[in-house]
């Protein structure tokens, strides 16, 4: 299974950057990226966080496998 959520909290670990931070940040409905354990994300949404990230939107969907930053 794919873990979108993980991913984007270890990002955000990563930068010191808490999800409702990164929520506002990205202009995410407070509480959507903490959904994303059991629901899958907007394409909208996700392509928010990774330009966020500076990450390809692969990133996230890729299923165990790191891609490049």
């Amino acid at each position: 299974m794919i873990k979108i959520l993980e991913k984007v909290k270890k990002l955000a670990d990563e930068e010191g950057i808490s999800i409702a931070a990164l929520e506002k940040e990205c202009n995410i409905g407070n509480g959507t990226i903490g959904r994303w354990e059991s629901s899958f994300p907007s394409l909208r949404n996700l392509k928010k966080v990774a330009e966020h990230f500076s990450v390809p939107i692969e990133y996230f969907l890729e299923d165990e496998k790191e891609v490049e930053k």
